[in-house]
């Protein structure tokens, strides 16, 4: 008896398990296919980018939008001084550099006043429809952007 009692344990546990992998597969069909991560290099970055998130946050009533050129410039197009229609265009300079263990880290300069930005980022996360920025000094800073055909303020 036993035996049989063994038995009868491992089949229950053996279709238990059958389910759950059966489970596991079905869900796997369903999710959507995660997005290769492209190399940080000006050309994967440029292009039109709008910032979604800020610190996890929506960008409720302000925005930014960013121009990335290859040639190491961009464009920001913002209004979070001012939350009007109107953007404030800033523009400059950007470089790119890697530290060991951090990974790319993507700093730039203005073109107004020449002075650096006040942050550098590490560039956490870069595919063909997104980028992440995470605050060298802040890990809690973190800006998610998402890749756009146009900018619309720019009329």
């Amino acid at each position: 008896k036993t035996y049989r009692n063994i038995i009868k344990v491992l089949l229950a546990i053996m279709a238990a398990a059958s389910m759950i992998i059966s489970c596991e597969s079905a869900d796997l069909d369903t999710k959507q296919p995660v997005e290769e991560q492209l190399a940080v290099t000006t050309n994967n970055l440029k292009g039109n980018w709008e910032l979604v998130l800020w610190n996890g946050s929506a960008m409720d009533m302000t925005y930014m939008y960013l121009t990335i050129d290859r040639g190491l410039t961009y464009t920001m197009y913002q209004n979070p001084d001012s939350f009007s229609d109107v953007p404030r265009v800033i523009t400059g300079e950007y470089f790119l550099y890697e530290e060991d263990l951090v990974g790319v880290i993507i700093r730039g300069n203005y073109d107004y006043t020449g002075d650096e930005w006040s942050r550098r980022y590490v560039v956490r996360s870069l595919t063909a429809s997104s980028m992440v920025w995470v605050d060298m000094n802040d890990s809690s800073e973190i800006m998610e952007f998402k890749k756009i055909d146009t900018i619309p303020v720019v009329k």
